[in-house]
């Protein structure tokens, strides 16, 4: 009903800079887009090659107002996320970790409205956080940052998207009314074409209701 059966985000390993700017011309092709390639993302160790070595290729899919997903702060903490705003300009930022608690970071995810996707187990996994109750969840919620709740690599982190929201409640203390709104930034942040955005996100607020 809203056009598209499976989306995938097409990534740059870390490790891999010298294949960057061949992917990245290839997502914007009109071949890629018929396949459902919706964004170019970085993923990988943060330490593996400095985020500058990504700014070509990431400056080039960003000049076809292309969407970019970067995964930082794993290793780098918030001046890896501050670094990967700067430099890269994603539209998603995955994991963000340290992020709320570093002035410059969490602005500069408002500013830009970068979304950041959330696996609330996975950082308890990781050892980032001693629960998920210890998440910064409500600090960047309550400073306005665009949140998604997501699993991650579920299989690895033995986590699912009931198991996530449950924590968001349980755990970190959100209303059902915050969570249902914390599901609908999924819809609004996607990147589905506006009109099967605004189709999915009016059925999910009917079912909601």
């Amino acid at each position: 009903a809203w056009g598209i059966d499976l989306a995938w985000v097409f990534i740059i390993p870390r490790d891999e800079p010298r294949r960057a700017d061949e992917l990245a011309r290839w997502v914007t092709t009109a071949s890629a887009q018929r396949g459902g390639v919706v964004a170019l993302g970085l993923s990988g160790d943060e330490n593996a090659q400095p985020v500058g070595q990504f700014e070509r290729p990431f400056s080039m899919v960003e000049k076809k107002d292309f969407p970019r997903v970067a995964r930082a702060g794993d290793s780098q903490g918030a001046e890896g996320v501050t670094k990967t705003i700067e430099t890269l300009h994603p539209t998603r930022i995955i994991d963000g970790r340290g992020a709320a608690e570093q002035p410059e970071a969490l602005a500069a995810l408002k500013q830009r409205d970068i979304t950041v996707a959330a696996s609330l187990i996975r950082a308890a996994r990781q050892g980032w956080v001693e629960t998920a109750a210890d998440y910064p969840l409500r600090k960047l919620y309550d400073e306005g940052v665009s949140v998604v709740i997501g699993t991650d690599l579920p299989s690895i982190y033995h986590t699912t998207l009931d198991d996530e929201y449950l924590a968001v409640v349980e755990q970190c203390g959100f209303s059902t009314e915050e969570l249902e709104d914390l599901a609908l930034n999924a819809v609004r942040n996607s990147y589905l074409p506006e009109a099967a955005k605004a189709e999915m996100l009016a059925a999910f607020t009917e079912e909601y209701a």
